[in-house]
């Protein structure tokens, strides 16, 4: 899973410079959201496991 986050973001970044601003934002906007996301899933993992 981690593998795959860096896999995307690498390929994100590489097309970044073509893109236009709000799509940039947009990207970045939606990937904070998942990293928050799957950050608060880990610790409902995390949490139902003690």
């Amino acid at each position: 899973m981690v593998t795959g986050a860096v896999i995307g973001a690498t390929t994100s970044m590489l097309m970044m410079p073509q893109m236009d601003g709000r799509t940039r934002r947009k990207i970045n906007k939606m990937s904070r959201r998942m990293s928050n996301r799957a950050g608060e899933f880990m610790d409902d993992i995390k949490g139902s496991m003690m």
